[in-house]
């Protein structure tokens, strides 16, 4: 999180959130690195840039998790 309370980034990985089968991350004006498995997304136009909240998450229909080594894994409340 920011100093704006917008989603950002995890420790080594990028967030993205699922919304009616479009996937959004964070824009890169939040205060995260551009991951390249993120960039690698947007340049394909497999996800777009937005600015995301705690809500966002909370309504989401799925949340990842994602870096270029792992690629994307689906994050699960606990």
């Amino acid at each position: 999180m920011n100093e704006k309370d917008e989603l950002t980034e995890g420790s080594r990985s990028n967030i993205f959130v699922e919304r009616d089968d479009r996937l959004f991350t964070p824009h890169i004006d939040c205060g995260l690195l551009d991951g390249c498995l993120r960039r690698e997304l947007l340049d394909r136009g497999r996800c777009n840039e937005t600015r995301l909240t705690r809500a966002d998450l909370a309504t989401a229909d799925r949340v990842y998790l994602g870096n270029s080594l792992r690629g994307l894994i689906r994050a699960v409340a606990l």
